[in-house]
């Protein structure tokens, strides 16, 4: 190699060096460093996150509290009088004497103090059979589920069904009259 050549790669390797030593790690330094203070303050961040989760918690004392309140609520809605039929000619009177009941059509107070109130007789509960599967199993209210017939002439080799809805009346319940209902039918 000649001489100057020979100069020209060790100072080029001096420099190399050198760049390497002071450009590269002074800037991996300043990077660790805002690394350390951005995984700091994530931490921190957790902590009062944490903090102020359990000062949310619910104490014994707070439950035990509560549990009073329900029951003095509790006591004070079994004290009311009783009324047997609730309508707009009584409903004044209820709400007179306390009993805030929504009427026919309004919104029921569903979590308030008051019982939610069904505008609907009594009913016997589990008297009608469920319905079954075909005309042989039907129930006493004469309702069964009826079975789809194929058809496998109009498109041979597949089971072809015409399905449609229909509006009809069927009884809920024996005590009920019958109600009306949408349903789908077999057209074919």
């Amino acid at each position: 190699m000649s001489r100057y050549k020979l100069c020209i790669y060790i100072i080029s390797m001096v420099l190399a060096v050198a760049v390497l030593s002071l450009g590269i790690e002074q800037p991996y330094c300043q990077t660790a460093a805002q690394e350390n203070e951005s995984l700091d303050a994530q931490l921190k961040a957790r902590v009062e996150a944490n903090r102020a989760a359990n000062s949310r918690r619910i104490t014994n004392a707070q439950r035990k509290e509560a549990a009073k309140r329900a029951k003095e609520l509790y006591q004070s809605v079994q004290s009311r009088p009783a009324s047997t039929t609730i309508d707009k000619t009584t409903a004044p009177m209820a709400k007179s004497m306390g009993m805030d009941m929504p009427m026919p059509g309004e919104t029921p107070h569903y979590f308030g103090p008051e019982p939610n109130w069904a505008y609907s007789p009594l009913l016997k509960k589990f008297i009608d059979s469920l319905p079954g599967l075909g005309y042989e199993n039907r129930n006493n209210l004469e309702q069964y589920i009826p079975i789809a017939n194929p058809d496998t002439i109009t498109y041979p080799g597949s089971d072809y069904y015409e399905i449609g809805l229909v509006q009809y009346s069927e009884k809920m319940h024996t005590d009920l009259p019958p109600t009306l209902l949408r349903g789908y039918v077999q057209l074919n």
